[in-house]
């Protein structure tokens, strides 16, 4: 305690009884009221002084308590030393924070001034106490709000000085179309003007620019919701621009109004049309073609391979090393190639390269491959190689046995193919008479009425024009026909897979080939024409009249038999009247040339069945 309180005198309750009149003007004051003596106890307070010390410090004063003692310690230093300076005359006013627990703090307004007696020496002080919590909380939201105020004033300010310098193309407009806001991007690429401000979109922009433009505002207006959009827009030199848009709603001034920004995305759509076109041009050729295609991109030393290579060589992996690649090129091969590879990437001259070797399948079995591949380069540095593998596995064996048959059977095959000669030209001839001729005869006909200048000559110029163009047709599909240069090459079984496959890919009708027996049966060339014939010929058939939709075909070995069975699921029809028709006539001929058997079944609406039964010359 200061030395001045020290051995107080006895406790005085005034120089004077308190007035009664005062008391009750104390007592009843909205702020509490103490009157401490110079030893600091009290000598009066009323009661709202007990309530706010009691609810802020939690402290029940009475008359004759000692007001520092009470308090908490950490503020006697404070107040001993405020009090000396009232008791010395002067007044004081302060405001006092006291922390609450588990609160917000209360806030006291003190003010002390000194009490005199008769004689003008001070015999005590007194203390009058306001509750300002609520004052206090008023002044710190309203600093809060001068605060962000300030900060909302500095933002709007930085805000305006980025739009301002911004490459984006920034505007605001509200619900009939005024534009209340346009940066400097906005206005140089619409070549507006300032004064433009404040001027309606449909006097600015075309009609139907300005619909399209108030339409995706009164979107953002309806939903409330941002929008994004991707805008074609009309720029004054008459070209378009094509950007996206970024629209979303605003306040201002309680009127709600849309603001927008958008890029120029033109080059960017520019390129992704280039580049989704490419990729899908890629992605067909990938699906359509039977070769393996690769992409070797070089900085990265991968080779990314395409789905045939799974078709082809059994490999899954899309993503491969290029170390990896040239490990499934055959030893023997390999050096050769890697060597060709290098010195095509380094050479700034070469465009590509054209490579045969053999290339191991995931099955440990190699096949021929003829590599093709186009090097990209940048600036004469090749950045990539686009390549494709065919398989000529098959071409290259094929080969083989030709030169094989050319030195072992060379008599019988000039013999084989007079006789084949001999024979297509006879159906050649039937076909060209009984078609192509009688259609040549009609044009003739035709061409020679039109010909007299009549009303309808120009119409019968046109339909000798069309039986021309038919007759054209047919020309090629008898030469097509009659060409069995793939028989000879790949054999029976691989000519007529080859023959369904087409059939299958076309998507009209699909065809099953299965075949028992004959994989190591060696036909004479004519034999095999023959059977192949008379598949040709049935095929037809059906797929002329049939209506089919699947068809089944089976060649096997019968003892000393071949026995070859045609069915599908067409229509059906009258057998004693199809056994009339040219094409079962054909093929009735070549079954009787080897003394065979036909049996052709039909039912309507059932398809139909054709059983031959041929036997062959020689040991089967």
């Amino acid at each position: 305690m200061p030395e001045s309180f020290v051995n107080p005198p006895p406790i005085s309750f005034s120089e004077k009884p308190l007035d009664q009149a005062y008391r009750a003007v104390f007592e009843s004051m909205d702020q509490g009221v103490f009157i401490i003596n110079n030893s600091l106890a009290i000598i009066y307070l009323n009661p709202k002084a007990v309530a706010l010390t009691q609810s802020t410090y939690g402290i029940t004063y009475k008359v004759g308590d000692h007001v520092v003692e009470s308090l908490p310690k950490n503020r006697h230093a404070f107040l001993y030393s405020l009090f000396n300076r009232v008791l010395a005359g002067e007044t004081i006013a302060y405001d006092v924070e006291v922390p609450q627990e588990g609160s917000s703090s209360q806030w006291l307004h003190c003010a002390d001034t000194p009490l005199y007696n008769d004689r003008q020496q001070v015999f005590g002080f007194s203390v009058l106490l306001s509750d300002i919590t609520a004052q206090k909380g008023l002044e710190a939201a309203e600093a809060k709000q001068r605060e962000l105020e300030k900060l909302s004033y500095q933002s709007r300010l930085l805000f305006e000085e980025f739009m301002q310098n911004a490459p984006l193309i920034g505007w605001i407009t509200d619900d009939i179309g005024t534009i209340h806001y346009m940066n400097p991007a906005f206005l140089s690429l619409h070549g507006f003007m300032p004064a433009d401000l404040g001027r309606s979109i449909y006097e600015l922009f075309s009609a139907q620019g300005a619909v399209d433009f108030h339409l995706n505002d009164l979107k953002v207006l309806k939903d409330g919701q941002p929008q994004e959009t991707i805008e074609k827009v009309e720029l004054p030199e008459g070209n378009m621009q094509v950007q996206k848009v970024h629209r979303f709603p605003i306040k201002h001034q309680g009127v709600t109004m849309v603001a927008a920004w958008a890029v120029d995305i033109t080059e960017q759509t520019i390129l992704e049309g280039q580049l989704k076109r490419s990729l899908e041009r890629y992605y067909y050729v990938n699906e359509a073609t039977t070769d393996a295609i690769y992409d070797w991109k070089i900085g990265e030393e991968r080779i990314y391979r395409g789905n045939s290579f799974d078709t082809l060589f059994g490999y899954i992996d899309q993503v491969v090393s290029l170390r990896d690649h040239f490990r499934n090129i055959h030893a023997s091969d390999r050096k050769r190639i890697r060597g060709i590879y290098l010195d095509a990437v380094q050479d700034p001259l070469a465009m590509g390269w054209a490579l045969e070797y053999r290339f191991r399948c995931a099955d440990g079995k190699y096949k021929y491959v003829l590599d093709k591949a186009t090097i990209v380069r940048e600036k004469a540095q090749a950045v990539r190689v686009l390549g494709a593998l065919q398989d000529t596995t098959e071409q290259k064996l094929l080969q083989a046995k030709l030169v094989r048959q050319e030195k072992e059977k060379k008599h019988e095959i000039v013999r084989s193919i007079i006789e084949a000669q001999e024979k297509e030209r006879r159906k050649l001839s039937i076909e060209l008479h009984d078609n192509v001729n009688q259609m040549l005869a009609s044009c003739k006909l035709l061409l020679e009425v039109a010909c007299d200048g009549g009303a309808n000559a120009l119409e019968l110029t046109k339909r000798s024009f069309k039986g021309v163009s038919s007759i054209i047709k047919e020309i090629r599909k008898i030469s097509h026909d009659l060409n069995p240069s793939a028989l000879e090459d790949v054999g029976l079984i691989d000519a007529i897979t080859e023959m369904t496959g087409v059939i299958n890919a076309a998507g009209k009708m699909q065809i099953n080939f299965r075949h028992v027996g004959l994989n190591k049966l060696a036909l004479k060339n004519e034999d095999s024409i023959a059977i192949y014939r008379i598949i040709q010929e049935q095929v037809n058939n059906i797929l002329k009249h049939s209506y089919a939709t699947t068809a089944s075909i089976e060649l096997a070995r019968d003892g000393a038999e071949i026995r070859l069975h045609l069915k599908d699921n067409g229509v059906g029809f009258d057998v004693k009247k199809a056994k009339k028709g040219l094409g079962i006539r054909n093929i009735q001929n070549r079954v009787d040339y080897y003394s065979g058997t036909l049996d052709l079944r039909s039912t309507k609406g059932a398809g139909s069945s054709l059983e031959i039964r041929l036997r062959l010359d020689g040991e089967l």
